[in-house]
């Protein structure tokens, strides 16, 4: 059995690396080393996926398959893009797997626009298609977001507003506010007005308030306010410190912290300092240790913040912070 998996893999590698003998317009030597770490990294990920039978002589760079990754994510071009997903229905799900991480890698990592926009139109259309395979599509710069996608998105917020879709909890939803497209701002607007109606109709007519039942919108429900205030609605982004705000306990404050890192606008980073600056420390319990306000504040300025020092001290990043005239904001 281990060595049917094995063959129908190297025939599936080699089926991708013929494919890509004529790829783009880059010389032979890169054309050549590119195919080299693709294949080093499809078999190291193979590896790592089937213990029990190892293909061997896989490292004659001496590269990690992260490092594989990396390199191809920062140098290959769109057209490479344009073969991994004419590959991509051939492949089982393991290559599926390691593919759409390659792909994120070129989304995040590589310089050309162009090509990074390639692969988020990629990811988008694959999740749009199987959600399980492709989540987090709304992690990416607001430049990554070509025309395309946003019609994409445009679509699903059109059959999300016609279905009458109450909860829109959604990749999709929160996507489109990263593009920082105000054009959005209707749609959303639309489907946040459903669901906040909706949650205040259910709490005129609650006669039992359910041990702790919020009195408010969880903001990790909220995706729709969340891409408002993306987009800079004012209003939207004082709702979602509000929501926070009403958590009685203050550990349930300091557990969504890190759900306002998406929102990205200058009264967050305003309201996460005031948390980064707290000596106080949420109690933890039998299996989660104890963790300061801080820390939570800290992972969520780490974020949204360009230069903020994640692996310093508590008191270099109070320092870094207080040195700062405005906020550097990742968008």
């Amino acid at each position: 059995m281990f060595k049917t998996h094995r063959f129908l893999f190297l025939v599936l590698v080699l089926q991708i690396l013929i494919s890509f003998s004529s790829y783009g317009e880059l010389d032979e030597v890169k054309r050549t080393e590119h195919k080299a770490l693709l294949e080093h990294y499809y078999k190291r990920v193979y590896n790592l996926n089937n213990p029990n039978e190892h293909i061997d002589n896989i490292e004659p760079n001496g590269m990690s398959s992260r490092d594989s990754a990396k390199k191809l994510g920062q140098e290959v071009d769109e057209v490479f893009v344009a073969e991994l997903k004419s590959n991509w229905n051939s492949q089982d799900i393991v290559t599926q797997r390691t593919t759409r991480d390659l792909l994120y890698k070129i989304a995040g990592w590589n310089p050309d626009i162009e090509t990074r926009r390639r692969a988020v139109e990629f990811i988008i259309e694959t999740h749009l298609k199987n959600p399980r395979q492709f989540g987090n599509i709304y992690n990416h710069s607001a430049g990554s977001y070509s025309d395309y996608s946003k019609q994409l998105f445009h679509e699903h917020l059109n059959k999300l507003i016609n279905k009458g879709v109450i909860f829109s909890s959604s990749e999709i939803v929160l996507a489109a506010g990263s593009t920082g497209d105000v054009s959005f701002i209707p749609k959303l607007q639309i489907l946040e007005d459903r669901n906040r109606n909706a949650f205040m109709e259910y709490k005129a007519k609650r006669t039992y308030k359910e041990p702790g039942e919020w009195d408010e919108r969880p903001i990790q429900w909220c995706d729709t306010l969340k891409a408002l205030a993306r987009l800079g609605e004012k209003e939207a982004v004082q709702e979602c410190i509000r929501l926070v705000e009403a958590l009685e306990n203050p550990i349930d404050r300091v557990y969504v912290l890190e759900y306002l890192s998406y929102i990205r606008q200058p009264e967050i980073v305003e309201y996460l300092w005031g948390y980064l600056k707290s000596d106080e420390i949420e109690g933890g319990s039998r299996d989660v240790p104890p963790m300061p306000f801080s820390r939570r504040a800290s992972n969520a300025l780490a974020s949204m913040l360009i230069g903020y020092p994640a692996r310093a001290s508590i008191e270099e990043k109070r320092a870094w912070m207080e040195e700062q005239t405005t906020w550097d904001i990742l968008r």
